[in-house]
C-alpha cells in the first residue's frame, strides 16, 4: 500500500503522510484487533469464573456433608468403641474366672485319679483275702446248716410254749 501511495503522490511529504495514514490505518486495525482480544478475554473470565463459583458452592456442600456426617457419626463410633472396651474388659473377667475353673477341674482329675489309684491298690491287696472269703462261704455246708436250724427249733419248741404258758 505504501508503494502505491508513492507512485501516486511522487514527492517526500506526501510520503510521509502516506505513511502516518498507513500507520494509523494499522494501528487502529490492530486496535480492532486487540478490542476483539481483550472481549474474548473478558469472556473466557467471565466463564472461567462462573465455574470457580460453580466449584466453590460444590466444595463448601461437599465440606459441610463431610462436617455434619463427622458430627453425626463420631459420637456414635466412640460410644461404640466405649461399649467394645466395656465387652473387651468382661471377657477378661469371665476368661480369667474360666482360667480358675479349669484348674480346678485339673486339679479335682488329679485328685480323682489318685484316689482311683488307692482304690485299685485296696482291691489288689485285699483281692486274696476276698477270694479266701469268697471260697469259705462256698464251702459251707447249707443243708447241715439247714438241719442243725431245723433240730434246734425241734428242741427249743416245746421249751418256747411251756415259755408261754406262763405269760398267761
Amino acid at each position: 500500500m505504501l508503494w502505491k501511495a508513492l507512485r501516486q503522490k511522487g514527492s517526500v511529504d506526501d510520503m510521509e503522510e502516506v505513511q502516518k495514514q498507513s500507520s494509523v490505518h494499522e494501528n487502529m486495525g490492530h486496535m480492532e484487533t486487540s478490542q476483539e482480544s481483550m472481549d474474548r478475554l473478558l469472556e473466557r473470565m467471565k466463564k472461567q469464573l462462573f465455574y470457580t463459583r460453580i466449584l466453590a458452592v460444590a466444595a463448601l456442600g461437599l465440606f459441610l456433608v463431610f462436617f455434619l456426617s463427622a458430627l453425626i457419626i463420631v459420637p456414635r463410633v466412640c460410644g461404640t468403641l466405649k461399649q467394645v472396651n466395656t465387652v473387651v474388659e468382661n471377657a477378661g473377667g469371665t476368661l480369667a474366672a474360666a482360667n480358675q475353673a479349669l484348674s480346678e477341674v485339673s486339679e479335682m482329675s488329679n485328685e480323682i485319679t489318685g484316689v482311683s489309684t488307692q482304690l485299685s491298690e485296696f482291691i489288689t491287696e485285699n483281692a486274696q483275702t476276698l477270694s479266701d472269703a469268697a471260697t469259705d462261704i462256698s464251702e459251707i455246708d447249707f443243708e447241715g446248716l439247714n438241719q442243725a436250724i431245723q433240730d434246734l427249733q425241734d428242741a427249743v419248741g416245746p421249751f418256747a410254749n411251756l415259755m408261754n404258758g406262763f405269760k398267761r
